[in-house]
C-alpha cells in the first residue's frame, strides 16, 4: 500500500525517481510479496524459500539505500566522476540487461545524489531505516517462534 501511495505522490508532484530509488521500490515490493507468501504458506520447504527470498530482497535494499546515502554525501567534485545513473532504469534494462542495469544503478550518479523531498530524513534514509527495521522484526519473530 505504501508503494502505491509513494508512486502516486511522486507522480502527483512530478518528481521522477532515480534508478537507485526504483530498485529500492522493487526491493520493497518483492520483500512484501515474499513476506505475504511466508505468512500464508503452511509448507515448511516453501516457507524456507520465502524467508530466504525475503531476506535477500531486504539485504539488497539495504545495500542500495546505504549506497545512495553514501552518494548523496559525496563532495560535488567526486560525484561528477561516477556516472552509473545516466538514463532511466527501464532504458538501462532494455539496452544493458537487468544485471548490468543493476550494476550501473548501484554505482549511482548525480541524479541519485539529489534530495528530492525530505520529511526529517530523505527517501534513501527512510528506506534504510525501513529495511533494517524489517530485518530486525522478522529476525525477532523467527527466534520467538522457536
Amino acid at each position: 500500500m505504501s508503494l502505491l501511495i509513494g508512486a502516486l505522490i511522486f507522480d502527483a508532484l512530478g518528481v521522477y525517481p532515480c534508478p537507485m530509488c526504483i530498485v529500492q521500490r522493487w526491493c520493497f515490493a518483492f520483500a512484501g510479496l515474499f513476506a505475504l507468501g511466508s505468512s500464508i504458506s503452511k509448507n515448511k520447504h516453501l516457507n524456507i524459500f520465502m524467508m530466504v527470498g525475503l531476506y535477500a530482497f531486504l539485504i539488497f535494499g539495504i545495500l542500495f539505500s546505504s549506497r545512495q546515502i553514501f552518494v548523496q554525501n559525496l563532495p560535488i567534485d567526486e560525484l561528477m566522476f561516477i556516472g552509473g545513473c545516466g538514463m532511466p532504469f527501464s532504458t538501462m534494462v532494455e539496452y544493458q540487461g537487468l544485471i548490468n542495469a543493476l550494476k550501473m544503478s548501484y554505482q549511482g550518479g548525480p541524479s541519485c545524489a539529489e534530495d528530492g523531498w525530505r520529511f526529517i530524513f530523505n527517501f534513501a534514509e527512510w528506506a534504510l531505516i525501513a529495511f533494517l527495521g524489517m530485518v530486525f522484526l522478522k529476525t525477532i519473530g523467527a527466534f520467538s517462534q522457536r
